[in-house]
């Protein structure tokens, strides 16, 4: 029996739709992805699909205590990033106590026919752009607008965690989503209920001043602004460009917030591949993102997110390391699958072992 809930249920219209500017597409999957078989209304009648492991919206679950939502990457395979974090948590011994919702965030040539479902281009909303269509909300909007229900609605009243976890431009979306987000505050502090944030191998991070590594140095340094224009707009950096759903946020408060919030980084140790190579763990990985402004983070992902790591302590208090964790998974390239199900995962995710 699959068990991807198969469901549709109403959702009340967005409150407010944030326009954007477009940032360059990443690298988006030909093949049409499976479709997950949920259809989650998002406001103007407009849906989007999602897998979920328990029915959304049909009657109290008393038995839910934690609820995990897990961004697909570039090629748009919600069904299989669902399926990965569903294998961790029966592993965990979770699976019946945990909601895993897995939504879509499609192309226009993924949807065929249909003229009810939002779609982006290429893997824009990763960084919370707006749809193409319908309402156009952002994709960190609609994000927020299914956390609220699952948390405010009744149905869940025994939540006791709140996981958003993502790989590969999956975790791009939940890094920069994290700083951001009104909705974190909603859950974790007038509600209490402890809510973090899974970042797995992104290609690329959201750095929140303009300092960068410096070999040389051995430190954190501006570069030269002329020799990589734009290396710090929006979505590498927040000195400009910011689309509207992050603007109505402002870069001191997301900077500030980023700190504040509770994120684990998981890195695959082999997730060594560079933009201008073919990358082979596993066979078919697509490449990190390319560009002066991705390529002054570090030559690959493996890099980037240790890197990251060191950047966050230099830019924030000593305290950071208590709120912000790293793990490294050996042998795991750039597999989502892996990675989920990985003993770091599995700690971040579901708290085990306990």
């Amino acid at each position: 029996m699959d068990h991807r809930t198969r469901a549709h249920f109403p959702e009340a219209a967005l409150a407010a739709l944030i326009c954007c500017t477009l940032l360059v597409a990443g690298p988006a999957r030909s093949q049409t992805p499976e479709l997950c078989p949920g259809e989650l209304e998002v406001g103007d009648n407009f849906k989007i699909f999602y897998c979920s492991s328990h029915p959304l919206f049909d009657a109290v679950q008393p038995q839910v205590t934690r609820a995990v939502i897990a961004l697909h990457g570039a090629e748009r395979r919600a069904t299989v990033t669902y399926d990965g974090v569903f294998a961790a948590a029966q592993t965990s011994g979770q699976d019946a106590n945990t909601l895993i919702i897995a939504p879509q965030f499609l192309n226009q040539a993924d949807i065929g026919e249909r003229t009810d479902i939002l779609y982006w281009t290429g893997t824009t909303w990763r960084f919370g752009n707006r749809s193409l269509n319908g309402p156009r909300p952002s994709s960190y909007e609609v994000l927020d607008g299914l956390l609220r229900r699952i948390v405010d609605d009744g149905r869940f009243p025994n939540l006791t965690s709140v996981v958003v976890a993502g790989h590969s431009a999956g975790g791009q979306f939940v890094q920069r989503f994290a700083g951001a987000t009104p909705t974190e505050p909603h859950i974790s502090g007038k509600l209490g209920i402890p809510m973090r944030f899974v970042v797995m191998n992104p290609g690329s991070w959201l750095y929140v001043d303009p300092a960068r590594w410096d070999p040389p140095s051995e430190g954190f340094i501006p570069p030269d602004p002329e020799s990589c224009p734009g290396y710090d707009d929006y979505g590498y950096g927040l000195a400009a460009g910011l689309n509207q759903y992050m603007a109505a946020v402002g870069a001191p408060a997301i900077r500030t917030q980023y700190g504040q919030r509770r994120l684990a980084y998981i890195l695959g140790d082999q997730d060594i591949c560079r933009p201008d190579e073919t990358c082979t763990t596993p066979p078919g990985s697509p490449p990190p993102d390319g560009g002066c402004a991705a390529e002054l983070q570090g030559q690959h992902r493996f890099e980037r997110g240790t890197v990251y790591y060191q950047y966050i302590q230099y830019v924030y208090p000593p305290g950071i390391l208590d709120r912000h964790s790293l793990d490294v998974v050996p042998g795991v390239g750039h597999d989502g699958t892996a990675m989920f199900g990985s003993d770091a995962s599995l700690r971040a995710i579901f708290d085990y072992p306990p």
